[in-house]
């Protein structure tokens, strides 16, 4: 921190220049290491809905070509959509309790 003031001192605006880059690339990798912690230990933001390795076009494809059976599509399909429909339900939910009420009228 010591170096700073000294840089500054100088009136350089080259000196100047480069210590605010410097500072700039110090912050921009801060953030990306904190959203790179952030994703590797606490997982995907509550508003994603979850990957669970196939869409059902991907399904339907494995079908047939025969590497599942239409039971094994039929329950991978439930799961799928199910997912989908917790996932509707739980943003519907928090939409509902953001929205404000309307302030109180009077006389």
């Amino acid at each position: 921190m010591a170096v700073l003031p000294g840089i500054l001192a100088d009136d350089d605006p080259f000196a100047i220049a480069f210590a605010c880059l410097s500072l700039l690339i110090i912050v921009v990798a801060g953030a990306y290491v904190v959203m790179w912690l952030r994703r590797r230990y606490w997982g995907p933001d509550d508003g994603e809905v979850p990957n669970l390795g196939f869409t059902l076009g991907d399904l339907r494809e494995l079908n047939r070509s025969g590497q599942i059976s239409d039971e094994e599509f039929k329950r991978a399909k439930e799961m799928i959509l199910a997912a989908h429909q917790r996932a509707l339900q739980r943003n519907a939910a928090a939409a509902k309790s953001n929205v404000s009420k309307p302030p109180p009228q009077g006389p």
